[in-house]
């Protein structure tokens, strides 16, 4: 299976997407944390990955971004007002999402 012939079918891929793009327009309206375009690469991610592996992008995508921001705040003296940009993260999510996939794909699809 490839990400590219539709390893996880229409419908969990429509479910990923819609409920990350609830979840992250969630959080943007009550935190005013995220930009939007954070709420769109989530839906997009959401949809490749599936409503499946959507847990592993969030908790990969969080668990770096606090990685980061714990090694900088230690060690760069990062100030704690400082605004970090989320979309990196949910790019490490994204790889983990499609390396297990790949690597694992009867599992997730």
């Amino acid at each position: 299976m490839d990400l590219i012939t539709d390893p996880i079918g229409i419908p969990a891929a429509l479910a990923g997407a819609a409920f990350a793009f609830f979840v992250f327009w969630l959080v943007r309206r009550l935190t005013r944390g995220l930009g939007l375009g954070d709420v769109k690469y989530a839906a997009l991610l959401g949809y490749f990955a599936g409503i499946r592996l959507l847990p592993m992008v969030f908790l990969v995508a969080a668990g770096t971004g606090l990685a980061f921001v714990a090694v900088a705040r230690l060690f760069l003296r990062m100030p704690k007002d400082a605004r970090v940009a989320f979309g990196p993260f949910l790019s490490a999510g994204g790889i983990a999402a499609a390396i297990a996939l790949t690597v694992v794909p009867g599992r997730f699809g």
